[in-house]
């Protein structure tokens, strides 16, 4: 479940909770996990958005984890960088060893959403040089938080919108 609301004028306030219980013959009988997240998003200034997320989540049978995340995007052409209308996208993600709720609030650079025994920092940056051809290029570095080893994903592609409300990526 999920309910939001606005805070002051350009902010939005939301809660969610998370709930899953199953009861039948596996390995596993009697699953119960449950977690609940806050976040905030708005404008910083004209040209520049925040959002936050902070997430608990309980396991049936485990210790309470939790996770946050941090995300900016900052229209460059507000601050003087007109050619091609760039966006940057900068964001840093903190997610322990064991996250496993369904649906998280962000994805990795790839778009696949590595969400457990992560803690990195990423940044996007896209150029709009037509509606058929927005070129981006994103960086994401961090640790895998169980074994401490360097991650690092790199992706270069272009999004293309190809029909009225559908966008391709390549």
């Amino acid at each position: 479940g999920r309910g939001s609301m606005a805070l002051l004028p350009g902010w939005t306030f939301g809660v969610s909770f998370y709930q899953e219980r199953h009861n039948f013959t596996s390995a596993t009988p009697n699953v119960s996990h449950s977690g609940w997240a806050a976040d905030v998003s708005g404008s910083l200034f004209p040209g520049a958005s925040f959002t936050a997320e902070y997430a608990t989540f309980t396991p049936s049978g485990a210790a309470s984890q939790t996770a946050y995340q941090i995300n900016t995007t900052w229209d460059l052409t507000r601050f003087g960088v007109t050619t091609y209308s760039p966006t940057l996208s900068v964001n840093y993600k903190n997610y322990p060893t064991i996250w496993t709720p369904v649906s998280p609030g962000s994805a990795d650079a790839l778009g696949i959403f590595a969400f457990s025994d992560l803690r990195a920092w990423g940044g996007t940056l896209t150029l709009t040089v037509s509606p058929l051809f927005r070129p981006y290029v994103t960086y994401e570095t961090g640790t895998i938080i169980s074994t401490a080893a360097a991650y690092r994903e790199l992706e270069l592609g272009w999004r293309s919108s190809i029909a009225r409300n559908t966008t391709a990526r390549f």
